[in-house]
């Protein structure tokens, strides 16, 4: 019984070290983006900057899993992240096909 409890309070403590952790993170992430806003001046290009660096990062952690076997990209990434935002950035980019068709 007092293991259990022991056990509990232990998966308790770590939860609130991952709240406490993802708080941290977020933080971080608006600081990022109020340095990256002032640095560029611009409203959306922050946000755009900052979101192709995730998913370049997501990408990147995606093709080196071990049960990756295909990977679609969108050939227009910056027009992709725009949609991801709700702003389309202009005219969507040609759809790519298969080789030899």
């Amino acid at each position: 019984m007092e293991a259990a409890i022991r056990e509990a309070e232990g998966k308790l403590e770590a939860s609130r070290r991952d709240a406490e952790a993802k708080v941290i993170m977020a933080e971080a992430t608006r600081e990022a983006i109020a340095r990256v806003t002032s640095a560029l001046g611009d409203k959306d290009l922050p946000a755009l900057y900052l979101l192709g660096e995730r998913y370049i990062e997501a990408v990147r952690q995606l093709a080196q899993s071990p049960n990756a076997k295909t990977l679609l990209l969108p050939a227009d990434v910056l027009h992709a992240v725009q949609g991801i935002l709700g702003r389309p950035g202009g005219p969507p980019a040609p759809p790519v096909t298969a080789p030899g068709r």
